[in-house]
């Protein structure tokens, strides 16, 4: 600056000490300048929280990985959408029969699913429902398993069907089947873990 430059005019010094102060000054007052805007830098980044910064590093490496699907992301990963696991309604019925929705955020599929079960409660076909996102990184297994075909419906724990859900009949019949007993697996529980390995095996 330009008063340390007048301040160092006036020093009764010998010329030579006055270059070397006012060199060695600037140095100083550079040094200084130049730490001050790396801690403000620092401070500005604070903010950021350090999740939300891993977040984005793994979501870049995420998005550049073709040989990931878009909703397995790597072990360790910060997860990105919110898990939809838990009952969506409960029957009163202490007996009444459990359908489980095996889904993920965002799938509009399950959402009309949903809305025929929904229907068919309203109607006095009495259940339960409850969802498993099948993202979750406790859910690996019901991701395997089911990642190209959801929704996915289980009753009582067995397999349903998969894919859609037509009409409230089909619901009061499957209902009914599970309270006489004669509620049976249909053909056709998809398994893409198997496939998958099967496919390899054919390609070796």
């Amino acid at each position: 600056p330009l008063y340390l430059v007048v301040g160092c005019c006036r020093m009764r010094l010998p010329l030579v000490n006055r270059v070397l102060f006012l060199s060695t000054t600037m140095t100083l007052w550079t040094a200084l300048r130049g730490g001050a805007k790396s801690r403000m830098g620092r401070v500005v980044t604070a903010f950021q929280p350090r999740t939300t910064r891993r977040r984005c590093a793994n979501m870049a490496e995420w998005r550049d990985n073709s040989r990931l699907t878009p909703r397995n992301p790597p072990r360790g990963s910060v997860r990105c959408l919110a898990s939809v696991t838990g009952p969506v309604y409960t029957s009163e019925e202490e007996e009444a029969p459990i359908v489980t929705l095996f889904t993920k955020e965002g799938c509009t599929l399950c959402d009309k699913v949903k809305e025929v079960l929904r229907q068919a409660q309203q109607e006095n076909h009495v259940h339960s429902l409850e969802q498993i996102d099948i993202t979750d990184e406790n859910h690996q297994e019901w991701f395997d398993k089911y990642k190209y075909d959801i929704p996915v419906l289980h009753i009582n724990g067995q397999y349903w069907l998969k894919h859609k859900l037509s009409s409230v009949p089909e619901v009061q019949q499957a209902l009914e089947a599970v309270r006489n007993g004669s509620f049976t697996s249909p053909v056709g529980e998809p398994n893409a873990a198997a496939m998958e390995r099967k496919y390899n095996s054919k390609k070796s």
